[in-house]
């Protein structure tokens, strides 16, 4: 996420400005990490029961003070690297921090607004990355990537859903609230929404600038993998869904194509 906005903006990719996206990269993972930590501590009792988790090697529950000690010490290099950044690197991971700090603590607890913490996760991702390459994300992008992760918690809540139903073990507190949701028409409708937005963009493109034709190659492959990944989704509903992506040599492959057709068009 923190590449994408340079990689888009189609900027002169120096030594400089890779070496200052990596730097981001390790800050905001040391600030993520700090988050989960915790978070991971205060759900400990819930991951016992998650079947994914509960059957983990060493699922031993780790004293506080080492939790704190841990957290406290990934903060001060995330947040040391996000100062050298810039003081608005450093605004914007604060600002992750904070959300997914009340997350922890209140907004799992809250229907729909246990959503916004990955949301405003992956835009704050952007925001960074746009800060740093000079090359702030287009309102197509967060947009397509706004839907995106929504598609990415419709469908954990989706799972959950199911476990509940199956075996009435709540995984998180708002799942009572999930049930009543039509989650498979919406996960439907929200893979709708991606491919109008990626044809939209991609017509807006060519709008600007005739010669990037070669981009509307990329609107069948992203068609094919949508429809391919919601069908993969609906086989292998209690696997994660980054995982099922970044495990499918498919999925990766035709990523690589479309990364290459767009690396053609806007690095000419």
């Amino acid at each position: 996420m923190l590449f994408i906005p340079a990689f888009f903006a189609a900027v002169d990719w120096t030594p400089t400005l890779f070496f200052q996206l990596s730097l981001a990269f390790i800050a905001f993972s040391c600030v993520a990490s700090a988050v989960y930590v915790v978070n991971d501590w205060k759900d400990y009792f819930y991951d016992l029961q998650h079947p994914n988790k509960q059957n983990k090697p060493n699922n031993i529950s780790i004293a506080l003070n080492k939790v704190i000690l841990l957290s406290v010490s990934l903060l001060l290099i995330g947040f040391g690297l996000s100062f050298y950044l810039g003081t608005k690197v450093l605004i914007y991971t604060l600002i992750y921090w904070l959300i997914n700090l009340a997350y922890t603590f209140f907004l799992k607890k809250i229907p729909l607004l246990d959503l916004l913490p990955l949301i405003l996760g992956y835009q704050l991702r952007l925001l960074i990355g746009g800060e740093i390459a000079n090359g702030p994300p287009s309102a197509w992008l967060i947009s397509i990537i706004l839907v995106i992760s929504l598609v990415l918690l419709v469908q954990k809540r989706q799972f959950e859903v199911l476990f509940y139903l199956e075996t009435e073990i709540i995984l998180r507190p708002t799942i009572p609230f999930y049930v009543r949701l039509p989650l498979a028409q919406i996960i439907k409708g929200l893979y709708g929404i991606i491919a109008l937005l990626y044809l939209s963009y991609c017509l807006f493109i060519l709008q600007q600038d005739t010669q990037k034709w070669i981009i509307l190659f990329t609107v069948p492959l992203v068609f094919a993998c949508l429809y391919y990944f919601w069908k993969l989704s609906k086989v292998y509903l209690f696997k994660d869904a980054l995982q099922l992506y970044f495990t499918n040599w498919l999925m990766m492959l035709s990523t690589f194509v479309w990364l290459l057709i767009f690396y053609i068009a806007l690095y000419p």
